[in-house]
């Protein structure tokens, strides 16, 4: 489904990837996926607007006491110490644990015969590395490269755009799994970021988790709106080809996945990251059945700019699921059962929610006229 009107081309400061993004002009904040040439478009909800109304503001760096011995908490709360007891001690015990866990991946056949690269996590011993979908969606060859040098093919063995998350499979396993947290992340803990920006592979940057829960859209290389809720937001410093990598609390564990980022022409580097419990989840999809159920409208939209809010269709799927239900180009979605549907973005949301096979009403107005119809989802996935 799409949300934006006509979009306007942005060039990206990404030096090894010769792309263009293409941004749209929406009210919000725009950012962009950060990996392998596939730049897309993040759209942030401003506080008090939609699903981020009431969210955690984003949190400034704070003081962090270094050689006077402080300590700095993990995720699960307890205090966890370097070799001195320094914050930045307790990043190199972090980087130290992680890197080998970390791998630059390159990719080949993304956008118009170029390449790029961008960063993952083993998984387990078996093979399976984790990444981002927007890392290997167009691309026709794909690399890994080891923490101690090792370069293999690897093969795309499943995705989820929903979640911006990928699974890839080699054939000669290294490094050493990356081990997960198991607490929810708290604002304000130590986030470490490795990864392998602009292509400098392992690199470390240390902030805070900025925010949790954090609802934002992406619009995917292909178009496709995408909203992702639950996102952590993190300070630390994430740029091109972080995209994939880790994101890690003070015990070197993994929080997230690396996934987008706002610029500094938004006053500095915002980044975000999928939340390791959705990674769990998703991952263990993707290796089982290569992709994850999601539910089918069938319809793509925009966010109406009338004097009644709603989600404007524009385009109806032959033969789909909203077009069986007599959905029709220029209906005003205005509620999916109970749920008041205000933007696009909110549709998504309500049919996401609903799951695959559920039978929802869709309340629209059509020339004026308020009317309703039921709608049986399918699975996007074709299973």
């Amino acid at each position: 489904m799409e949300q934006q009107p006509t979009p306007a081309p942005v060039e990206q400061p990404t030096p090894r990837v010769m792309t263009t993004a293409v941004v749209a002009a929406v009210a919000g904040l725009l950012g962009v996926l950060v990996g392998a040439g596939i730049v897309g478009v993040v759209v942030l909800d401003r506080p008090g607007e939609g699903a981020a109304a009431g969210s955690a503001a984003v949190a400034p760096v704070p003081a962090v006491e270094g050689a006077a011995g402080s300590a700095v908490e993990g995720s699960s709360g307890s205090a966890v110490e370097g070799a001195s007891g320094s914050a930045v001690d307790v990043v190199a015990d972090v980087a130290e644990v992680l890197l080998p866990s970390v791998v630059r991946i390159d990719v080949r056949g993304v956008g118009a015969g170029s390449s790029g690269n961008a960063s993952g996590v083993v998984w387990d011993d078996a093979g399976h590395i984790v990444t981002n979908d927007h890392v290997v969606a167009a691309a026709t060859t794909v690399s890994v490269t080891y923490a101690d040098g090792t370069t293999v093919p690897a093969t795309v063995e499943g995705t989820d755009p929903s979640t911006d998350l990928a699974v890839l499979a080699v054939q000669d396993a290294a490094g050493i799994p990356v081990r997960l947290a198991t607490a929810a992340p708290r604002v304000g803990q130590v986030a470490v970021a490795i990864g392998s920006p602009l292509g400098l592979d392992g690199t470390v940057t240390a902030g805070v988790v900025s925010a949790v829960d954090r609802p934002i859209d992406l619009r995917t290389s292909d178009g496709t709106l995408v909203r992702m809720t639950g996102v952590l937001q993190t300070d630390a410093a994430i740029g091109p080809g972080n995209s994939g990598g880790a994101l890690a609390d003070a015990s070197g564990r993994l929080i997230g996945v690396s996934s987008a980022v706002v610029g500094e022409q938004f006053g500095g580097t915002v980044g975000f990251a999928v939340p390791v419990a959705v990674v769990a989840d998703v991952v263990q999809e993707l290796i089982a059945e290569g992709a994850v159920p999601r539910p089918f409208l069938g319809l793509r939209g925009v966010t109406a700019d009338g004097d009644r809010p709603g989600a404007l269709v524009e385009g109806v799927t032959a033969d789909g699921p909203a077009a069986r239900a007599g959905l029709l180009v220029g209906d005003l979605v205005t509620a999916v059962d109970d749920r008041a549907v205000g933007s696009m973005a909110d549709l998504v949301a309500a049919v996401r929610g609903a799951g695959v096979d559920a039978t929802i009403v869709v309340a629209f107005v059509r020339d004026g006229a308020p009317q309703t119809t039921t709608v049986t989802l399918t699975d996007a996935t074709g299973r």
